[in-house]
């Protein structure tokens, strides 16, 4: 029996989030005045609190079962911290946050594209990427997933030269 492991993309950790007041996404660095990208465990609960999630979903696919298809299951991933009532969905390495996602209308990253903009606004604003459902901009540390030309999601992290 031939099984393969699939963890749920990154950006589908990160759903459901409730962000009321516009904030400013500054590219590879966080929201508004802090500084998200960097912080450990301790500091993120020291300012956000420990209402939070870590629960993933993994499917495995088995390719040689009777009944061949996706077997899905929550387990817990300590890289994951789901603040969802925050509105913020952050991801670790090593102890430290790597890259927040965020899925509320009300974000607006600080060159002013924000959820629900199109594609050809990203491509105006970020520069010209092949029409793929990721624009990734890793000089400008910022990340846009796009579904039927629209910005459903923003991801922030580290800017890499």
């Amino acid at each position: 029996m031939i099984i393969g492991l699939r963890l749920c993309c990154s950006i589908g950790l990160w759903i459901g989030f409730s962000i009321v007041n516009a904030q400013v996404l500054m590219e590879g660095l966080g929201l508004d005045s802090v500084r998200v990208v960097g912080m450990n465990q301790a500091e993120v609960e020291a300012l956000f609190g420990r209402d939070y999630s870590s629960q993933v979903d993994v499917e495995r696919v088995c390719y040689d079962c009777p009944k061949p298809g996706y077997r899905s299951r929550h387990k817990t991933d300590p890289r994951v911290m789901d603040f969802e009532a925050l509105g913020m969905g952050l991801h670790l390495e090593s102890g430290r946050v790597v890259s927040a996602f965020f899925t509320t209308p009300s974000i607006v990253t600080s060159s002013g594209v924000a959820i629900g903009a199109t594609r050809e606004k990203v491509a105006l604003t970020y520069g010209s990427r092949y029409a793929t459902p990721e624009m990734r901009y890793p000089d400008r540390g910022v990340a846009f997933y796009i579904e039927n030309d629209t910005v459903w999601g923003i991801q922030i992290f580290e800017i890499r030269q």
